[in-house]
Parts: C-alpha cells; structure tokens; sequence
C-alpha cells in the first residue's frame, strides 16, 4: 500500500511540473531525439515491448519536430511553440490532436495528449520519452 502512495505522489510531482527557462535553455534540453519508454494510460503503465514500434520525436531549434513511429515512411511533421509566460509547450501536427510538454528535464520528456473515447468522457495518455542514444 504504502509503495502505491508513493508512485501516485511521484506522478502527482511530474504532473504538476512547470517548464522553466528561457527560449533557448528550452532549446537547449528538448532539441534532440527522444525515444519512448512508456505509456500510462488510466493509470495502467504500458511498457515498450518488442512487438511495439519505436516511437520517436526529434525536436529541431526551428521550432519544428519530426515524429517516427516505426518505419520513416509514416513520419509526421509538425512544429512546437514555447510560451513562456504561461511555462508551456504545445506540439502541433496537421490533422492530428494537440499534444502538450508536461515536464521536461535533460534527459527525460513526458508528454501528455487528449484522446477522446467514444461518448463523452476522455482519456489522457502520458508519454515517457528519453534521450535516444544512436
């Protein structure tokens, strides 16, 4: 029970996380590629196993980002914006939904998107990204 209280509370911690810093110490920490490392979805964690594709975002100082997942051919191109007064980062892709920085530290990136069930309740979907080592 009580490692359970202990790993709400971290999320809890991670979620509530504010993105500091100034356009370019953003630059600096998410300019790189990122590889997913897990999913928490209704607070179920969903590992990467070998049967998943890669996914992988890699941020350019442009402002734009390229998201594989698996094979190059279903890349998607999209772009980030920084807003600094409100501490927070939005990644925009044509035809696909918004999805936010939730934290951001240098070698981790947890991003968070809305996805809406059927009916009206939604599911958000946390994404845990690390630095990817090629």
């Amino acid at each position: 029970m009580g490692l359970v209280l202990i790993g709400i509370l971290i999320q809890s911690n991670l979620c509530a996380q504010k993105l500091n810093g100034s356009v370019d110490d953003i630059k600096k920490m998410l300019c790189k590629k990122w590889q997913i490392e897990y999913m928490l979805s209704g607070g179920v964690k969903i590992e990467k196993g070998s049967d998943v594709p890669d996914l992988i975002y890699e941020f350019k100082p442009d402002n734009s980002f390229v998201f594989t997942q698996g094979d190059r051919q279903n890349n998607v191109y999209g772009s980030w914006i920084y807003n600094q007064q409100k501490k927070s980062i939005l990644l925009q892709a044509k035809g696909k939904p918004a999805i936010r920085v939730i934290s951001l530290i240098p070698e981790e990136l947890i991003l968070m998107t809305d996805k809406k069930k059927q009916g009206a309740h939604k599911q958000n979907i946390k994404m845990v990204f690390r630095v990817k080592g090629d």
